[in-house]
C-alpha cells in the first residue's frame, strides 16, 4: 500500500511542479503581448476543458498528468489572421521570446522559494552539530588529522551552523578544486585546522555520487547508537525464512560479537551470497540460526542482504541539536540563499563529472585573444590555426574507460594522415607535428569523420566584422560560436 501512496504522491508533485512551471510561461506571455491559445496540464485526451477571455484561450487538464504546455500564436503552425501578426511568437523581438522560455524555470525557483519560506518562518531550523563520528585508517580524513569527537566549525572559512551546511560544503570543494579547509574544535577544546585533499579529478567526480561523500573522505557524522535489535522483518525475506521475527536481540554473526544494529548491516553486507551463523536471544532465550544472504547489486558492488529494517534509535540528545525561530525577513533570506545553494550545486555537478584535462593549447588562446582584437585576418597566420584531421580511427568502447573519446591529441595522429598545423597551399608532409607541443591542435573525433575546423563569419562587431570558431564534421556544422576545437 505504501508504494501506491508514493506513486500517488509522485504524480501530485509532479503536476504541481509542472503547473507552476507552465503558469510561469502563461503569464509572462500574456504581460509581454504574446497570444496564448491554449494552457494545459498534462498530455494526451482533454479531461477538462474551459474556453474563456477576449483571446479564448483554453484551459485544458489532460489525462497524462506527467507533464503540460503553453500553445503560442505561431505562424509556422497555421494561418495567421494580418491583424494578429503581431502577437504571432514569430514577430515577437527576440529578447521577449527568450524571456517566455526562461520564465518557466524562473517560475519554478521563485516557488521553491516561498514554499521553503513558509516552511522557515513556521518552523524554524533545527541543526544537528557536525561532530566526527568514525575516521577510516589510511582515509583521506585520517591523513588530514580528523579524529572522532571533533566538532566542525568552518568549511574554507565559511562557518557552518550544522551537519548539512558541511555537506553542502565540502560538495562545493570536491567538485571545484578539490581541496577543503576545516575548523575544527576537538573535544578538550583545542582548535586546530585540518585540511582534506583529493587531487584526483576522477576520485572527485566519484565524491559527487550519492552516498559517495563520506565513504569516499572516509569519516562519518556522529550518531546516537542503535541497539542491536531487529526491527521490521520483512515477509519472504531471508531473515523471515530462517525465522527471525521484529524485537529479536542480535548478539554474534559468525562468532563475532555486535553492539550496534550498523554493525549488523556491516557484516551483513561483506557476506553476499554465504551463508552466516547468527546468535540471537529472544524472551531472554538463546538460539542460533543459519540463512543465506541474499547478494543484490548496490552502487556497482554486489552486497548481501536479510531484508531487515532498522530499529526505532533513542534520537539525538538535546546537547546535539540547535533549534532557531526564524522572522520572516531572516525566513525569506535563508529560502533564497538554500535555493541558491542547490541550484549551483546542480550546476556544478556536471562540470565535476568531466575528467580533468591538460591545459588549452597555446594555439587555442592566441587564437581567442586575436578574434577579440577584432584582428580575424591575423588567425590564419598563427601556427595550427588550420586544421585538417580525417581517418582518426575511433578507439574500443572498452579500451581505455576513463578516456574522453571525443578529443585525440594532435601529435597522435597516425603517420600519413592529414596533418594538423597545415595550410591551404602548403607542403604538408614536412609540417607534422610533434607529439606533445605546446601549440598542437586538438580535434573532435566522431568514427571516422573528416573534421575541419573553419573561420564563420557571425555578426558585425570592432573592426566591421566578428568571427567565431565552428567545427564541421563532413557536411553537417555542429553549431556556431566559439567551439573548443
Amino acid at each position: 500500500m505504501s508504494l501506491v501512496w508514493y506513486a500517488v504522491w509522485f504524480v501530485v508533485a509532479v503536476g504541481v511542479l509542472v503547473t507552476v512551471h507552465e503558469f510561469g510561461h502563461f503569464w509572462v506571455a500574456r504581460r509581454l503581448g504574446f497570444k496564448v491559445l491554449r494552457f494545459s496540464v498534462g498530455f494526451g485526451r482533454p479531461l477538462l476543458k474551459r474556453i474563456a477571455g477576449a483571446d479564448r484561450i483554453e484551459y485544458v487538464v489532460a489525462a497524462v498528468p506527467l507533464g503540460g504546455y503553453v500553445k503560442l500564436l505561431d505562424e509556422r503552425e497555421g494561418p495567421v489572421a494580418p491583424h494578429e501578426l503581431s502577437r504571432s511568437f514569430t514577430r515577437r523581438p527576440p529578447w521577449q521570446r527568450i524571456v517566455v522560455l526562461l520564465a518557466g524555470p524562473a517560475f519554478n525557483i521563485l516557488f521553491a522559494v516561498l514554499v521553503l519560506w513558509g516552511m522557515l518562518w513556521a518552523n524554524g531550523v533545527t541543526e544537528i552539530r557536525p561532530l566526527v563520528g568514525e575516521v577510516v585508517s589510511g582515509s583521506v580524513a585520517a591523513a588530514a588529522g580528523l579524529r572522532p569527537g571533533d566538532e566542525i566549525r568552518a568549511v574554507n572559512g565559511a562557518a557552518v551552523a550544522g551537519e548539512r551546511d558541511v555537506v553542502f560544503g565540502l560538495l562545493d570543494a570536491m567538485s571545484s578544486r578539490g581541496e577543503a579547509d576545516l575548523a575544527v574544535r576537538a573535544s578538550s577544546g583545542e582548535l586546530r585546522s585540518a585540511r582534506l585533499r583529493v587531487p584526483d579529478a576522477e576520485q572527485r567526480r566519484r565524491l559527487t555520487e550519492p552516498a559517495e561523500l563520506f565513504r569516499g573522505l572516509g569519516f562519518t557524522f556522529w550518531t546516537p547508537p542503535l541497539p542491536p535489535v531487529l526491527g521490521q522483518v520483512m515477509p519472504d525475506g531471508p531473515a523471515a525464512r530462517a525465522g527471525l521475527r521484529a524485537g529479536d536481540l542480535i548478539e554474534a554473526i559468525d562468532g563475532t560479537s555486535v553492539h550496534d544494529f550498523r554493525e549488523i548491516v556491516a557484516l551483513i553486507s561483506a557476506h553476499p551470497g554465504e551463508r552466516v551463523t547468527i546468535d540471537y536471544a529472544r524472551g531472554g532465550v538463546a538460539h542460533r540460526v543459519q540463512l543465506e544472504v541474499q547478494s543484490e547489486p548496490v552502487g556497482g558492488k554486489r552486497l548481501g542482504r536479510i531484508h531487515v529494517m532498522q530499529p526505532k534509535g533513542s534520537g539525538y540528545p538535546e546537547s546535539m541539536l540547535r533549534h532557531t525561530d526564524l522572522g520572516p525577513a531572516v525566513a525569506l533570506a535563508r529560502a533564497g540563499g538554500e535555493a541558491w545553494s542547490m541550484t549551483v550545486l546542480q550546476a556544478d555537478a556536471p562540470r565535476a563529472r568531466v575528467a580533468e584535462e591538460p591545459e588549452r593549447p597555446a594555439v587555442d588562446r592566441r587564437v581567442r585573444r586575436r578574434l577579440g582584437r577584432g584582428r580575424p585576418r591575423a588567425v590564419s597566420r598563427l601556427p595550427g590555426a588550420d586544421l585538417a584531421v580525417a581517418g582518426i580511427p575511433q578507439p574500443a568502447a572498452d579500451s581505455d574507460p576513463g578516456r574522453r573519446t571525443d578529443r585525440v591529441p594532435a601529435g597522435g595522429v597516425a603517420e600519413g594522415q592529414p596533418l594538423v598545423g597545415a595550410r591551404a597551399g602548403s607542403r604538408t608532409a614536412a609540417r607534422h607535428r610533434a607529439p606533445h607541443r605546446s601549440d598542437g591542435c586538438r580535434a573532435l573525433q566522431r568514427h571516422r569523420a573528416p573534421v575541419r575546423l573553419t573561420l564563420s563569419r557571425t555578426a558585425r562587431g570592432r573592426g566591421g566584422r566578428a568571427f567565431a570558431f565552428g567545427v564541421r564534421l563532413g557536411a553537417r556544422s555542429k553549431g556556431d560560436g566559439v567551439a573548443e576545437e
